[in-house]
């Protein structure tokens, strides 16, 4: 993951974890972010849903991995495959630990720690995808584009197939 950091806002502030799905920057509390990982090996788990790429051992820790791009309902272009090999981020939810297959790692970005009147958030955009929109926490304005903050929560919940 890249060491950058930036500051969005004056005032509080709190911290992202950056990382991409396509075209998207999205962003998680980096308060639940245990570790970003590099490819790893996972085992397919049989008759798991879709969104369940499968589990992998973290020295020694069993977790389950979350196709993040499928869990969204973010389309992966044509000449795309699903991939497994793809960087981790590794977050803790009231559950217990999980493993989110990104696009790519970005770095750590400072938001503004409060929604209020300020004009550098808004909530989620009615016109996206439920999946997608239903996951949303906030939506930051940096220029030129959008950053997302997910809902760890209500990303790692099993969604009904």
């Amino acid at each position: 993951m890249s060491a950058e950091t930036r500051v969005v806002t004056g005032g509080p502030t709190r911290r992202l974890c950056t990382f991409t799905l396509g075209d998207l920057l999205l962003g998680a509390d980096i308060t639940a972010v245990e570790e970003a990982v590099r490819e790893r090996d996972i085992t397919a788990v049989p008759l798991a849903g879709p969104t369940m790429a499968g589990v992998l051992n973290l020295r020694g820790r069993i977790l389950s991995v979350i196709d993040l791009r499928t869990r969204l309902g973010i389309q992966r272009d044509i000449d795309m495959p699903r991939s497994t090999n793809g960087p981790h981020l590794v977050v803790r939810t009231s559950t217990g630990s999980v493993s989110l297959i990104v696009d790519r790692l970005v770095g750590v970005i400072d938001v503004a720690a409060e929604s209020g009147a300020n004009e550098s958030h808004a909530p989620a955009p009615p016109h996206l995808p439920d999946q997608l929109r239903d996951a949303i926490s906030m939506v930051h304005r940096l220029s030129p584009q959008l950053l997302i903050e997910i809902d760890l929560e209500r990303v790692c919940t099993p969604v009904a197939v």
